[in-house]
């Protein structure tokens, strides 16, 4: 199930790290979007933050998974700041 997709990505992720395979913008979108599809916003939004601490930029893909989750789950407020960033980016959005 979902908490087992959590377990696999955060280790998969883990083990990358142990082996100085250095995550790029895919790997950390991967991470993200599987927090976001297991309702696991905070840890999904907290990846991103230390993505961009780690010097990463967010793709416009990126923004639209966090975007996702967060008017999913009814955080309209936390979705229109990501909106917003999408847009200072540079990104064009779309429909969804």
């Amino acid at each position: 199930g979902l908490a087992h997709m959590v377990d696999e990505a955060r280790a998969t992720f883990a083990q990358m790290e142990i082996l100085n395979c250095l995550p790029t913008t895919f790997t950390f979108n991967c991470l993200i979007h599987v927090y976001m599809i297991a309702e696991r916003l905070e840890l999904g939004h907290a990846v991103y933050r230390r993505m961009l601490r780690a010097g990463y930029q967010p793709n416009c893909f990126t923004l639209s998974i966090l975007i996702d989750g967060f008017c999913k789950a009814g955080r309209y407020a936390e979705a229109r700041e990501l909106f917003d960033d999408i847009l200072a980016r540079g990104c064009r959005p779309d429909v969804v």
